[in-house]
């Protein structure tokens, strides 16, 4: 058979009520559905099991007296198991068994719905402290842990935070700042990325002087797996019982698809911050622009001499403006190199080869500079183009720009020199064009020199301010 068997017989008190009960018979199955051992026959089940419940005493006594057949389930804490029951009256005080271990089957159930559970619980939760949570407490009522939770690491100060964690009940929470290094020395495995599964603290050669330091917290069994974000430890999920205890790989598994879940939720939140930080930049953007188109559409009508003109110097302004906001929006959102800002401003000005001749550091540049620096070198570029270096098959520009000074005060300067065009004479007055060049980058200084070689402008202002969003 491969049900376990035994017969029973009741043993009551001086009142008649059934208090234990002894075998009397068991087959070979007993031993291995049961974990009682094969002497058992004559023993009763409170000298086996001191701590079985009464109420399994009570369920074989009322299949007793009622005669009736019963069918039930019974839980073991400690023997660790489940068992399915089918009790049957036989004479007298006498009654038979027939059971089946099924802790297999009731843990993996248990472990399917607290997985379902996990996801409903996690679906629609937005507060990444509310899932640790959430997780921690799924966890260890699952496994019947004595601490589960997930911890936030300091590599440098080998550290762990946990802000919100679970723990068995009448047990200290161990929530706080803890260091590695006073529980063993197993945070290296967990910088390398390996999991960490200690079945007892005291015989494991990583934690076996601080044993006792983790006795104190109830832990004599661990199981922690790292998170790693490019190769580096920033996170631990931990599973841990206050007895030794040998993790079978079901429950390894679990704690794993737990983690993966619970990452899976985290970077949804983060998705959804993230998000909502690029809808407010994007219609911060919008109005800067809409603004900025305003102001160029008007002032490119109000000093053009006829409509044709307006026409494509308002076009003109426009490309340069898209431009910007392409190489913008083609990295990250908050700056753009200054180099690739350069070149979509003056890339509709390149008609031959060797027209622009840049030099200058890698430097990132926030979005307000980079559209008025777009917006000032094409207009530099325009006037070049009709009146200046570029008018001449041989012109060409050199731009160059340098940056000088401590990092916490240094200073940018950008040089435009023209080179090889026809003799250069000041306006007679300053149209739209030129009051954007003048106008520079905000916290800056332009200087504007019409020099009978070529013209000249340089810019400056303080590398903080260029790299400042807006």
């Amino acid at each position: 058979m491969r049900e376990g068997f035994f017969l029973g017989e009741l043993i009551r008190d001086a009142d008649g009520r059934a208090v234990d009960y002894r075998f009397l018979e068991i087959n070979p199955a007993f031993v291995e559905q049961s974990g009682l051992p094969d002497d058992s026959i004559g023993r009763t089940i409170r000298d086996l099991v001191p701590d079985i419940d009464q109420w399994v005493i009570d369920a074989y006594a009322n299949v007793v007296e009622t005669g009736e057949p019963a069918l039930f389930e019974i839980t073991v804490p400690s023997l660790k198991r489940t068992f399915e029951v089918r009790a049957n009256k036989e004479h007298e005080a006498r009654f038979s068994c027939l059971f089946l271990d099924i802790t297999a089957r009731r843990t993996a159930d248990a472990r399917r719905t607290a997985m379902a559970e996990l996801g409903d619980r996690l679906r629609d939760e937005g507060d990444r402290a509310a899932i640790a949570r959430i997780v921690a407490e799924v966890m260890g009522r699952t496994l019947g842990l004595s601490h589960a939770g997930y911890g936030q690491i300091d590599l440098q100060q080998e550290t762990v935070v946990v802000t919100d964690e679970w723990s068995a009940p009448g047990l200290t929470n161990i929530a706080g700042l803890h260091h590695f290094r006073d529980y063993g020395s197993y945070i290296e495995d967990l910088k390398a990325g390996r999991d960490v599964i200690i079945p007892d603290t005291t015989g494991d050669p990583r934690t076996a002087a601080d044993a006792g330091n983790l006795a104190e917290i109830d832990v004599a069994a661990i199981l922690n797996l790292p998170v790693m974000e490019r190769g580096r430890f920033v996170g631990l999920f931990y599973a841990l019982h206050a007895t030794p205890h040998v993790w079978s790989d079901d429950e390894i598994a679990f704690v794993r698809n737990v983690a993966d879940r619970t990452r899976a939720a985290i970077a949804r939140v983060e998705a959804e911050e993230q998000q909502h930080v690029l809808n407010q930049e994007l219609s911060h953007r919008l109005k800067n622009t809409l603004t900025l188109v305003q102001s160029i559409a008007s002032q490119t009508l109000r000093n053009a001499d006829d409509l044709d003109e307006a026409r494509e110097a308002l076009a003109a302004r426009l490309i340069a403006l898209g431009k910007s906001h392409d190489i913008l929006l083609s990295g990250r959102s908050d700056s753009a190199p200054i180099a690739a800002v350069i070149e979509g401003a003056l890339s509709l000005h390149q008609d031959r080869k060797g027209r622009f001749r840049t030099s200058g550091p890698d430097l990132r540049i926030g979005p307000s500079a980079a559209l008025a620096l777009s917006l000032m070198l094409h207009e530099l570029a325009t006037n070049a183009t009709k009146y200046g270096a570029l008018a001449k098959p041989d012109g060409y520009v050199d731009l160059a720009w340098t940056v000088s000074g401590e990092p916490t005060s240094a200073e940018f300067k950008l040089l435009w020199t023209e080179h090889g065009g026809p003799p250069v004479a000041p306006p007679n007055r300053r149209g739209f064009g030129s009051r954007l060049i003048q106008r520079g980058l905000a916290g800056g200084a332009v200087d504007l020199r019409y020099l009978p070689e070529g013209v000249v402008c340089t810019l400056t202002t303080a590398v903080a301010d260029l790299m400042a969003g807006g």
